[in-house]
């Protein structure tokens, strides 16, 4: 039993959906494919998009006949207000989330979920860069970040808990730097969601921490004895103290 995680879909903007086809996760996973139960999309899936029905219709079809559930993170590039708008429901994972479409949901941020004996805390957010050129309601949306009380409820929950696994859109901004340099935006770094990652990392124990955002694939990058992961185009599957990513690495 286990879960795939993967990075931005973006609705499909560059044929995100090659990355998590049947086909091509058979052949980088093999006969670990079989065990797959829950796909966990770290944010900016861009589903509910204001104008993008027709893409919509084509994509939300296509993963609601995956063999598992999708389960999908807010990113910076997520359309809040239709999203909060879906009916709440109860799939058995430990919190109410949103249901999008049949075997598509999205996950309210800052609770620990229990998928397959597995203990995965899903984040959420980002700050989009272009904001400037985007419409609030219509292609942007202030919840990007998180509200104080927001921040504070997440910590009276997780706080000293033990986590598998942390998933988040952004990163924690205390190893941005380190595992990308100067190739990102430095308003990146700065992000406030980033910076609340960062408190939050220093009281929580967990294994490792996988994120999106970057458009970048860097696998378990170290820092004081736990991992980090950035997925775009690869991806990875985990279980119990083990992770597999598609290019056929494997994490302790």
């Amino acid at each position: 039993m286990s879960i795939l995680i993967s990075g931005d879909f973006h609705a499909n903007a560059v044929n995100e959906l090659k990355s998590i086809t049947a086909k091509t996760l058979r052949k980088q996973f093999g006969g670990e494919y079989a065990g797959i139960t829950h796909h966990i999309i770290a944010g900016d899936c861009g589903f509910l998009w204001p104008g993008n029905e027709k893409q919509d219709r084509f994509n939300l079809s296509l993963l609601s006949r995956r063999l598992w559930p999708i389960l999908c993170l807010f990113g910076n590039h997520d359309n809040y207000d239709a999203i909060t708008s879906c009916e709440k429901v109860d799939i058995g994972i430990g919190n109410e989330v949103y249901k999008v479409l049949e075997n598509v949901y999205y996950l309210p941020r800052g609770f620990i979920y229990t998928i397959d004996g597995l203990s995965i805390l899903c984040l959420g957010g980002a700050l989009s860069v272009d904001k400037a050129y985007r419409t609030e309601h219509k292609s942007w949306w202030k919840d990007e970040y998180w509200s104080e009380a927001e921040e504070e409820a997440c910590f009276r929950r997780v706080t000293g808990k033990p986590i598998d696994y942390v998933v988040s859109h952004t990163g924690p901004h205390g190893v941005i730097g380190a595992m990308f340099g100067a190739g990102i935006d430095a308003q990146k770094y700065t992000d406030l969601v980033a910076k609340f990652h960062n408190r939050l990392r220093k009281s929580l124990r967990f294994d490792h921490w996988f994120f999106g955002h970057f458009h970048r694939d860097v696998f378990g990058h170290k820092d004081q004895g736990r991992l980090y992961s950035a997925l775009y185009r690869k991806t990875a599957v985990v279980s119990k103290g083990r992770v597999i990513y598609s290019d056929g690495s494997v994490s302790p």
